[in-house]
């Protein structure tokens, strides 16, 4: 039953649909799955300063910090999800490819690239979660042809 599950979620259930069909679901896909790792990210990074208590390094309680890092979620996925996009829209030809395997083995390292975004402003944790919602898109979400 799992590897039935797994198999529906990962091959696309009409192939010869058009290739914008197509990347508005991964687009739609990337962004359920961005805003769950951006909570992530929310949840698990260094709590932000307070500029109240900016003399004392004072720093804010969970829930402010997690709502400042929240506010950043629209732009990240601008960013990040925007040029994910972009790039998955020059790879669409691969998704006719013979082997599901083509487009996932391209993906996961082109897809890798957004993350560059976070590196000036990023934890490690920040950037292990991002690499992991890349990750995950490519290997699990990212739809291909069955054929």
């Amino acid at each position: 039953m799992h590897s039935r599950l797994l198999t529906a979620v990962r091959t696309e259930r009409n192939p010869g649909r058009s290739g914008l069909l197509w990347l508005l679901d991964c687009a739609f896909r990337y962004a359920v799955v961005f805003m769950i790792g951006w909570t992530l990210i929310s949840l698990t990074a260094p709590r932000r300063y307070d500029p109240a208590q900016s003399e004392t390094g004072g720093r804010l309680d969970l829930w402010n910090s997690f709502t400042g890092y929240m506010k950043y979620g629209p732009g990240m996925l601008l960013l990040v999800g925007g040029s994910t996009l972009i790039l998955l829209a020059l790879m669409a030809k691969l998704r006719r490819s013979p082997s599901p395997g083509d487009l996932r083995a391209v993906a996961i390292m082109v897809l890798m690239l957004p993350v560059v975004f976070i590196l000036p402003v990023g934890t490690g944790a920040m950037l292990a979660i991002q690499v992991g919602v890349q990750a995950f898109f490519v290997m699990v979400l990212i739809p291909v042809s069955s054929r």
